[in-house]
């Protein structure tokens, strides 16, 4: 092979390269004997050459591969290949945060928001990241998420890494980030998304929130890049000082951390720095306490309570009701998504309504004779108020029910809880109920299961023979 000028410095590591080959011989293909060390060919043969690097093997490569990319490998005479600087994508991946290589264009150029996933050039959503070796230590620096200023900032570093291993001392900008983002315009776009998404309005407006107070905790703070996991303490320190409950410390910390991963800032908070607080305990009305519902009910009110413990749906399940849902074959009733204009939230979503979560689909059977009530109202909403819309108000019944027959604490929820304890003690499966339920976690039904053991009757006889186990007879 010809030799001259930059590619003579190619020469001692053409000798190693051919004594480590791993097809063995001592003349392999020119390709197998730089694949270990050229991983990634440069743009150009101009460009090869005034870097240093040895021409032939990378253009072969290129040649080979199909493939250029903005990255350089730096030869001392005799040595392996030292100081490569790659421009990597960081993007969401099955609840991880791995690297993947930047794709480019044939001209050199990034394109945007296309990483190399398995050898496939896939659309992703992420910052670019420059990957190289200094010392002996590998770095990653964070560029920003313009593929322009991510190109320009490797392009600066290879030629500082250049300087360096030449021994000529270099001065680099304190931060690598390019492209610093306020705070408060990217709240604004990340909301706007949220909408765009169709997301429910109320969850909108508790991120919204969640994210005015946090900015508020650190007033001096402009940049995403500035906050920390001090600063989320300093949060959570204020939602307490202001009597919030744990869980929703809990829930509105999880908003700001969603928010700023979202935007590959990692806060590093640790799991002591999370509140610890238990879930509320199931909460069922008695058989007394249900009677005098039923008793102190009427017409509509009473088949609202009887539809209310028969399902055990939550409150906006029962209000969308309609009777399409209504299947007299089966004898269930379905929750499931349908259209609706009468709520802000249904219109914000193309006016539909959709239940809580994937789960939430379901059929729930019921009997005979109160479907054949449902089926038998006015209007096609068993529960609509007055004007025929949805009824956001129907806790506004169950309370003024509970006040004549003297049962505290009513909560629609109460019923929910009410009909998974009474399908649990009824000896039906725990997956079964789970479906019914229409919860996400089979943990959560575990729970109620759990709770009826401690409260049954077995439990207090083993509690109260405790006081005679070891009864001396005086």
């Amino acid at each position: 092979m010809r030799r001259g000028g930059r590619e003579a410095e190619g020469g001692g590591l053409l000798n190693r390269c051919r004594a480590k080959s791993p097809t063995g011989g001592s003349n392999p293909p020119l390709s197998a004997r730089f694949k270990k060390f050229c991983n990634f060919p440069n743009k150009t043969k101009k460009s090869m050459m005034e870097s240093g690097l040895c021409y032939h093997a990378c253009y072969h490569l290129a040649k080979e591969g199909r493939l250029f990319f903005l990255t350089t490998e730096y030869y001392l005479e005799g040595e392996a290949g030292v100081n490569t600087v790659k421009v990597m994508i960081r993007t969401k991946v099955g609840g991880r945060y791995p690297y993947f290589p930047a794709a480019f264009n044939g001209n050199g150029r990034i394109k945007p928001g296309v990483a190399l996933i398995k050898g496939a050039e896939t659309r992703v959503r992420g910052s670019y990241y420059l990957r190289y070796v200094e010392g002996s230590t590998r770095r990653l620096s964070r560029v920003g998420t313009d593929p322009a200023a991510a190109a320009a900032a490797a392009k600066r570093k290879e030629l500082a890494l250049k300087a360096q291993a030449a021994g000529i001392r270099t001065v680099e900008p304190t931060s690598s980030v390019v492209d610093r983002v306020a705070l408060t315009e990217t709240v604004e776009k990340y909301l706007d998304r949220l909408r765009l998404g169709k997301r429910p309005l109320r969850s909108i407006a508790g991120k919204k929130r969640s994210l005015e107070i946090f900015a508020a905790v650190s007033p001096r703070k402009k940049y995403l890049d500035e906050f920390n996991r001090d600063d989320v303490l300093l949060f959570k320190s204020k939602l307490e000082d202001d009597d919030y409950a744990p869980k929703t410390v809990d829930n509105m910390m999880m908003s700001v951390v969603t928010f700023f991963n979202q935007h590959e800032v990692r806060l590093k908070l640790k799991k002591e720095d999370w509140p610890k607080y238990k879930e509320n305990p199931p909460e069922p009305y008695t058989d007394a306490e249900m009677r005098s519902f039923l008793k102190h009910s009427e017409a509509s009110t009473n088949l609202l309570i009887r539809t209310l413990v028969a399902t055990g749906g939550r409150d906006q399940e029962i209000s969308h009701l309609t009777k399409a849902d209504l299947d007299s074959r089966r004898k269930v009733v379905r929750v499931q998504p349908k259209p609706c204009t009468d709520c802000p939230e249904c219109r914000q979503r193309g006016n539909l309504w959709y239940p809580k979560t994937e789960e939430s689909v379901r059929d729930i059977p019921v009997s005979e004779r109160l479907l054949a009530e449902l089926l038998a109202q006015p209007g096609e909403r068993p529960f609509a108020a007055d004007n025929g819309r949805v009824d956001g108000h129907l806790l506004r019944q169950v309370k003024k029910v509970a006040k004549k027959a003297g049962v505290s604490n009513a909560k629609l929820h109460r019923f929910r809880d009410t009909f998974i304890t009474n399908k649990i003690r009824d000896g039906e499966d725990v997956r079964t109920v789970q479906k019914w339920a229409g919860h996400t976690d089979v943990n959560v039904t575990m729970g109620y299961a759990a709770w009826l053991e401690a409260e049954s009757e077995r439990a207090r006889e083993s509690a109260n023979r405790e006081d005679n186990r070891y009864a001396t007879g005086d």
